[in-house]
């Protein structure tokens, strides 16, 4: 389904931007798409906005996938919740 990790270094083909892929999407139609966080800061030193690029255009650099990272990372089963005891009516 989605062929870039999240986590993946990427590099744009058309506007040359790099960054690191944090979101991916796919539309009804087909289309997917990655949002890339830039690696720089702006002028003001602050983080700039995340465009969103077409797959195809995508360039991979640096081949990651924290998906499988975070679902190692669950925890594992978790003993069942205890209701407290119902307070006593007046």
């Amino acid at each position: 389904m989605f062929k870039i990790g999240l986590g993946s270094r990427v590099k744009d083909s058309v506007t040359g931007f790099t960054g690191i892929v944090v979101c991916r999407c796919e539309w009804m139609n087909g289309c997917i798409r990655y949002t890339v966080q830039g690696e720089k800061l702006d002028k003001e030193g602050k983080i700039a906005d995340a465009p969103t690029f077409d797959e195809p255009q995508l360039i991979v650099l640096k081949k990651k996938d924290l998906t499988a990272d975070a679902w190692a990372r669950t925890g594992g089963p978790k003993p069942p919740m205890q209701r407290a005891p119902n307070p006593p009516r007046r």
